[in-house]
């Protein structure tokens, strides 16, 4: 039940779409795969081993977050945003996958427009150039 509360928080929603989008890769991934005749379960267990990593990596940014905002408390350190660290992985990892999904449909021989691969690139280019000392 606290889960089910967790996740219809405000922010938590970002983290049901990760899930979401991890289904929906590894899915696309193993039809990708089957296209090519290329299946191999050896492939699919890398592939959700690399799911579970990501996981790994998302709380090891949370718990970087909560360190660096306690120490910041504590030794009045004034670093803007670095209880940001969790969430700008997060987004990350989201369009991470989002595009990891459209090269899998590409490459599966489903037609893709530009625009959803441009935007995607354009979006990951602007996290990537946030400074979590607050500038851009």
């Amino acid at each position: 039940m606290e889960i089910i509360e967790f996740l219809n928080r405000e922010k938590s929603i970002l983290f049901t779409i990760l899930l979401f989008t991890n289904v929906v890769d590894y899915l696309t991934g193993c039809w990708k795969a089957r296209i090519l005749k290329k299946e191999n379960s050896k492939e699919g267990m890398r592939g959700i081993f690399n799911k579970i990593c990501c996981w790994i990596m998302l709380l090891i940014g949370f718990i970087l977050s909560f360190i660096f905002n306690e120490l910041n408390e504590l030794f009045d350190l004034n670093i803007l945003y670095i209880d940001s660290i969790g969430w700008l992985i997060l987004i990350s990892l989201i369009i991470n996958e989002v595009r990891s999904i459209l090269e899998n449909l590409v490459e599966s021989g489903i037609n893709i427009p530009k625009i959803l691969t441009k935007g995607l690139d354009v979006l990951n280019e602007s996290v990537d150039k946030i400074d979590l000392k607050g500038k851009k």
